[in-house]
């Protein structure tokens, strides 16, 4: 009886044991984990804005595992999202939250999880995701409201920022280029979208569809839209999976819903090349910023058939063989505006990947291009993106946007520090 007794301790013991690894192995989390996340400014300016990161945990939680950030012990309001699908404890959590820092500040954030946490009550006020049969509607109400075909077909199909709209409702969007020149806009029959996360701290949308053929046959592509709050822009991040080089550009066009310029209300350009320059344009007038990879770059101003070269920052040699000192880079951005409304665009990597073009006209339409060369296509990765930031502001931006184009592109930098 004796012996039986103690054998039957030892299973419940091991049993117990085993119960727990289980637990452990399905996302329990019994007593309080930690991750630490390291956020540094890199640009040399204050800001206060919205971040994100994506963090991986040592083991996967389930779906209901409290989490809190905190900065100095202090806790801090943030979004938690499962970056896993369906309701499978997921090791990959995306954080969203926001920061102030002073140039090249840094800090350090904790994160905690477990049963043993109390978390911190997420923000009542943002965004707010609706749906239905044709769109995903963003509202952060009473002041914004986005709306994005589920199909992706012009890439967004209103800003409503009272008391006005900034966009007409036929802008062509994301669009690729074929070697030959031809179009093939991303969006319509065939794409499949989704929601990766919400809440009122952001929400983010994710498209995808690919070529069955024609010119670009076997090209598939994804697109991830990023609506942070309390800011009004949205990022997208475009990638195109081109493994036989058949993508000569990736682009994304807009148009605007200024105002008819006048001879005494043009429409206004700010342009973020190697220096800040600026342009007024009537009637057809256009104003475009060309850059390459060498670092040329130049702008260009007048009608579409007369455009002159209104700057450069640098001499072309008649040798591309000689050595001369790098120019100053373009930074690749532009305010659009007439005044009521400003699109304050800014696009990651400017010209480091491929040549680059900004282009606004007087009516408001703007083009993004990123061109590959057809002599760089079997160097060129298979894997080309476009990545770019679209804040809709009132005019005049300098008073309106709490962000310049400047801080999207060189958002401050988080790094989630190994345990």
């Amino acid at each position: 009886m004796l012996y039986n007794a103690i054998v039957g301790r030892r299973f419940q013991v091991l049993l117990s044991f085993a119960a727990a690894c289980v637990s452990s192995f399905c996302g329990g989390v019994e007593a309080a984990e930690r991750v630490e996340l390291e956020v540094r400014e890199v640009a040399g300016i204050r800001r206060h804005e919205p971040l994100n990161t994506l963090i991986t945990l040592p083991q996967p939680v389930r779906l209901d595992t409290p989490f809190r950030l905190l900065l100095n012990d202090m806790p801090v309001n943030a979004q938690f999202r499962s970056a896993g699908e369906g309701e499978l404890p997921s090791a990959r959590w995306w954080i969203d939250f926001s920061t102030a820092l002073g140039p090249f500040e840094q800090f350090t954030y904790v994160v905690e999880y477990g049963s043993g946490v109390q978390p911190v009550a997420e923000s009542p006020k943002g965004h707010v995701l609706r749906q239905d049969t044709e769109s995903f509607v963003i509202v952060n109400s009473p002041y914004i409201t986005w709306k994005v075909p589920r199909d992706l077909t012009g890439l967004l199909r209103s800003v409503d920022f009272p008391p006005n709209e900034h966009l007409r409702p036929n802008s062509p969007g994301l669009v690729l280029r074929d070697r030959a020149g031809g179009r093939h806009p991303l969006g319509g029959a065939g794409v499949e979208s989704g929601v990766l996360r919400a809440g009122t701290r952001a929400v983010a949308l994710r498209f995808a569809g690919r070529f069955d053929q024609g010119p670009l046959a076997g090209v598939r592509w994804s697109t991830d839209l990023v609506f942070p709050s309390p800011v009004s822009w949205v990022e997208v991040i475009c990638t195109v999976d081109d493994r036989d080089g058949k993508v000569a550009g990736v682009g994304c066009e807009l148009n605007l819903a200024l105002d008819p310029p006048k001879p005494d209300a043009p429409a206004l350009v700010d342009i973020g090349a190697w220096t800040q320059l600026y342009a007024s344009l009537t009637q057809n007038e256009i104003v475009e910023l060309r850059a390459e990879p060498t670092g040329h770059c130049t702008v260009f101003r007048g009608p579409p058939e007369k455009l002159r070269l209104m700057a450069a920052n640098s001499e072309k040699p008649a040798d591309p063989n000689a050595v001369r000192a790098a120019p100053p880079v373009a930074e690749g951005w532009l305010h659009v505006m007439d005044r009521q409304r400003c699109l304050a665009l800014a696009v990651d990597r400017f010209a480091q990947d491929a040549g680059e073009r900004l282009t606004a006209t007087a009516d408001g339409s703007v083009r993004i291009w990123r061109e590959y060369a057809a002599d760089s296509a079997a160097k060129s990765s298979l894997q080309k993106t476009l990545r770019c930031w679209l804040h809709f502001v009132h005019y005049p931006p300098q008073y309106s946007a709490a962000t310049s184009p400047r801080m999207m592109q060189t958002p401050p930098v988080v790094r989630q520090k190994p345990r």
